[in-house]
């Protein structure tokens, strides 16, 4: 693939940062990756990987300081920091919080103006959240939402009808929590053809357990991202996300960004948008049933209220 990214730079010393590293080494999205420093990073493992991209692809991959986010075309934020034992999610939170603000600011401070794109959970609260700590564009702030899921979530449709994932459309959107997300069956297509009319065809047998078993194994997949200490479904999207900004794509992916949705305004609920080298911009063509509409404005009331009270300093 041509590079048109000359510089990425990532934020995070967790699974997810060294994955996207490693999967860059192999197909790079860039000219230049880097892991900003910290007190964390495992100087093996970079080592190693520094190595490994000399060998295979001749990119750069270094580990530097926040002075390289001054001209870096995109700012990848994964950083989480370790949870206690002991530790409640909102404490945790709030630490989070802390991290993903240190971050933003020092990158700010330095000059920092491109695309940021935000890896740590809950991504549709820190997309909104580093959009008002950077004060950047609202179409350069990207929360990887769903991405990951939607791109399984086709993957199963593909093995179940046997057919390419190039010709398989379909998404998932909402949000974070494993009860957050919704599969968007009214426009999902295999082939050209509305899912929802194999449910009649017998050679299929593409029934209401078929559907449920897919989307109980999506969330499987997005539970064990969370919980095995693995980053490489999260890289994937991550890398694949780069590679359409980079290459202007102007493709759909659903992701985070603020935006208006029905009657709420500013949210960061994960849809179905645009996005190229300029960022993000609404895809406001794409529709969604009634049915998965209310499940959706609830699980948006949900960010909102939530956000809402981080913001006044109550959570």
């Amino acid at each position: 693939m041509k590079k048109h990214l000359k510089k990425v730079v990532i934020a995070g010393t967790n699974h997810v940062a060294y994955d996207l590293v490693f999967a860059h080494t192999i197909q790079p999205v860039a000219e230049q990756m880097f892991l900003l420093e910290s007190d964390e990073i495992d100087e093996k493992r970079i080592a190693d990987m520094i190595y490994a991209s000399s060998a295979i692809n001749q990119v750069e991959v270094a580990v530097k300081t926040y002075k390289e986010t001054k001209d870096a075309d995109i700012l990848v934020i994964s950083a989480t920091p370790e949870r206690l034992e002991d530790e409640s999610e909102t404490d945790h939170l709030k630490k989070t919080i802390q991290m993903v603000r240190k971050i933003i600011n020092q990158s700010m401070e330095n000059g920092f103006n491109g695309i940021v794109i935000i890896a740590t959970q809950p991504t549709e609260i820190f997309t909104h959240l580093v959009w008002k700590f950077s004060g950047l564009p609202k179409h350069r702030v990207i929360g990887l939402g769903t991405y990951a899921e939607s791109l399984y979530f086709q993957q199963l449709l593909s093995a179940y009808f046997h057919i390419s994932i190039h010709d398989v459309h379909g998404y998932l959107m909402g949000a974070s929590g494993i009860d957050e997300k919704v599969p968007i069956w009214s426009r999902t297509s295999v082939g050209g053809v509305p899912v929802l009319s194999y449910a009649t065809n017998e050679v299929h047998e593409f029934d209401q357990k078929v559907m449920s078993d897919i989307l109980e194994d999506v969330l499987e997949l997005s539970q064990l991202s969370k919980t095995a200490n693995t980053g490489y479904s999260t890289a994937s999207a991550l890398l694949s996300l780069l590679q359409a900004i980079g290459s202007n794509a102007e493709t759909v992916i659903p992701i985070s960004y603020v935006h208006s949705w029905e009657e709420l305004e500013d949210i960061t609920l994960s849809v179905p948008a645009v996005v190229s080298s300029e960022g993000v911009r609404p895809f406001p063509e794409f529709t969604v049933s009634d049915i998965e509409k209310q499940e959706l404005l609830t699980i948006a009331t949900a960010i909102k209220e939530k956000l809402t009270l981080i913001l006044k300093g109550k959570l």
